[in-house]
């Protein structure tokens, strides 16, 4: 669980580590943590496809046909 200060903004797709204190706003599409809550680093597109790439092989396996 982390705190997020009155009046910031958390973009779309964002990503926060637990225990991060997030004192200012933060962008879409990034991963961030700390205290204060920094950017540690964007999401891109690689990411995405490796993530949906997991999420199929998983229906994959776990369909009972």
């Amino acid at each position: 669980m982390g705190i997020i200060n009155p009046g910031v903004t958390i973009g779309n797709n964002v990503v926060i580590s637990s225990g991060s204190v997030v004192t200012k706003n933060i962008k879409s599409n990034v991963i961030a943590a700390g205290n204060p809550c920094r950017i540690i680093r964007k999401i891109t597109e690689r990411d995405k496809l490796y993530w949906q790439n997991k999420l199929q092989n998983y229906i994959r396996d776990s369909d009972i046909s």
